[in-house]
């Protein structure tokens, strides 16, 4: 989360912002500052890479791998009885975890609300993501550097990217031959990715699989859904807005399909609870339960973020203790400690889970 700035020679356009924005914080209620959020979401990330490089690694040494491919039931019983202890710790830990995400997600609004340089906030993201990269693929894989699974900082930078985009087209009239533009990337290019996220997870949502010749067919069914809603929005609020949304949906889109070829933390599903927390970003506690709702639906493990909205309903909106760099340097230090716990336990050239 960035820092709140003044500036002496800020315009009145600017300054008009920052009083609005006063306004509203001044009218929350809580005991929970910015920086409390933060250490709340540090502290719940650390058990959850805790029990992926220490834990999982022990239940690998154990066996896990091994026992998984089992198909005898009273072997796999008696697996899970010798290790029942690390087992229920390690899912304790790693749903204890599931609070974090969110968190950093609401805070990363807030930075991009509140910051005064956003380029320099998106570039700091995208530094501490490459320099974060070796201690999380040795924490995480048990390699110096491997392209299957990119720390959470890419995704973080990703979604920063999307919000300045959505800022950006919120702020300007979109010129008159841009509109068709924008129009045909929300439409194209978020039915392309929905199209894509139904072929993938339409067995595990529907109970039957979508093949490659029913995707076209699925293709123009959902471009026409996204047509006719962005119809209806339009005939509700107007033509202008519904190119704007048409825009940010092309965004949106575009954002989740790098994070996917990324192959970043939580990939697309990432970048699409951010988006989503952003459109609700004037009511922290609606925000975040849009974000949990999203990320639930996308995953199953993740019903245990809900939790989040406890601390986030008693946020004041203060920006509290100044620690800037403490989560950008945490962040690779606590990996790598972790990876070097595991290696002095002769553990390092497993992978977690």
């Amino acid at each position: 989360m960035e820092e709140y700035k003044g500036d002496g020679a800020m315009d009145k356009v600017s300054q008009k912002t920052l009083e609005n924005q006063a306004a509203e914080l001044s009218g929350r209620k809580g005991c929970i500052s910015g920086s409390t959020l933060k250490i709340i979401a540090l502290t719940v990330m650390l058990l959850d890479h805790a029990a992926v490089a220490i834990l999982g690694r022990i239940l690998i040494r154990q066996g896990y791998l091994r026992i998984m491919l089992n198909t005898d039931p009273a072997a796999y019983a008696a697996w899970q009885s010798e290790n029942m202890c690390i087992l229920v710790l390690y899912w304790a830990m790693r749903l204890i975890g599931r609070l974090g995400f969110p968190i950093f997600c609401f805070l990363l609004i807030e930075g991009v609300r509140h910051t005064q340089n956003k380029v320099k906030y998106a570039l700091r993201l995208g530094c501490f993501a490459l320099i974060s990269e070796i201690p999380f693929d040795l924490a995480i894989r048990g390699e110096i550097l491997e392209f299957s699974y990119q720390n959470v900082f890419f995704t973080l930078f990703l979604g920063m990217v999307a919000l300045c985009a959505y800022d950006f087209l919120d702020s300007r009239v979109i010129p008159a031959y841009l509109q068709s533009v924008c129009l045909f990337g929300g439409i194209f290019v978020f039915g392309m990715y929905v199209t894509l996220f139904l072929h993938r997870n339409s067995q595990r949502l529907f109970g039957w699989y979508i093949g490659p010749r029913a995707l076209i067919r699925v293709m123009m069914v959902v471009f026409c859904i996204i047509a006719f809603l962005l119809g209806v929005y339009a005939y509700k609020l107007g033509l202008e807005l519904a190119r704007s949304l048409a825009a940010d949906l092309g965004v949106m889109g575009g954002m989740m399909f790098a994070a996917d070829l990324l192959k970043t933390d939580y990939a697309a599903l990432g970048i699409l609870t951010i988006s989503v927390m952003y459109f609700f970003r004037k009511k922290p506690v609606r925000s975040m339960l849009a974000g949990n709702i999203v990320l639930t639906l996308g995953e199953l493990s993740e019903f245990t973020s809900f939790g989040a909205l406890v601390p986030i309903a008693l946020y004041n909106g203060k920006r509290g203790l100044k620690m800037k760099y403490f989560f950008y340097i945490f962040y690779p230090a606590h990996l790598l400690i972790l990876y070097l716990a595991a290696a002095a336990m002769g553990m390092g050239d497993i992978p977690g889970i």
